[in-house]
């Protein structure tokens, strides 16, 4: 395997992700897929809104640990479920066909629900046509953040709110007029708000299978659709484990980066 910088040419096309395993891949065989792209590596120096925005760092200033907290690893499903998301966003925002469709996204713990197709998710609603999402929004951890989208020469920015007083912003915006997209990560030990405008906005739910999670959402929001979220295929584990070595070099080197 080997690492590029920058963005591919080309990602998975739909007929690529839009699948189902039929069966489990056989261990230690290494099947060609595609052209070969196994994960693809969003990095941010400032973190994600799953990890509250906190990343270790070194004497200088810089992440000190790649993977951890400032990059997410995108991988087929992700894709897929995007793929899901901005075709609903095309019939709302573009066709006008109608109001959003809220989903729940359904997947096993650790299998990267939260911080990678959560992440990957916010990451392209904030480069979602311009001009049709106002602001995208993130529930995590009794907390809130509420990005702006650029505006009539106005940059972006965000902002951290405590939960109850995050929602009372966000109706705000509702009321406002202002389009919006909300991603929301369903725990055990956090109740999701019911007073969001989940008819108006599009919304997303992650959660593990565990039906209490999103029971009452689910009962408030008639209608929501569900995604599953399928498991690592051996060639992505492969990848994923060779760029978290990458990180434990950089690291043993003082966080020099080792991106060739």
């Amino acid at each position: 395997m080997c690492v590029a910088d920058g963005r591919p040419t080309s990602v998975w096309s739909d007929a690529e992700v839009n699948k189902t395993p039929v069966q489990l891949p056989t261990e230690n065989v290494d099947d060609a897929r595609g052209d070969g792209l196994e994960l693809l590596v969003l990095t941010s120096a400032m973190g994600w809104p799953f990890t509250l925005f906190n990343t270790d760092t070194a004497a200088d200033g810089t992440p000190f640990q790649m993977m951890d907290d400032t990059d997410v690893g995108v991988r087929r499903e992700s894709v897929r479920v995007w793929n899901i998301v901005r075709a609903d966003l095309d019939a709302w925002l573009v066709r006008k066909e109608g109001p959003p469709t809220p989903f729940v996204l359904v997947g096993s713990p650790g299998i990267g629900k939260s911080f990678g197709v959560g992440s990957h998710l916010l990451y392209e609603l904030l480069h979602y046509a311009p001009g049709k999402l106002d602001v995208v929004t993130f529930l995590v951890r009794e907390k809130v953040f509420i990005f702006y989208l650029p505006s009539g020469g106005e940059a972006g920015r965000v902002e951290r709110y405590d939960k109850t007083p995050g929602v009372g912003r966000i109706m705000e915006l509702s009321d406002a007029g202002k389009r919006g997209y909300m991603i929301l990560d369903a725990k055990k030990y956090v109740d999701l708000p019911t007073d969001l405008p989940s008819e108006s906005w599009g919304s997303i739910v992650l959660s593990s299978p565990n039906k209490k999670n999103y029971k009452v959402w689910d009962e408030t929001n008639m209608g929501s659709r569900f995604l599953f979220i399928n498991r690592y295929h051996a060639r992505e584990m492969k990848a994923y484990f060779a760029w978290m070595r990458r990180a434990d070099l950089a690291a043993a080197e003082g966080n020099a980066a080792v991106r060739a």
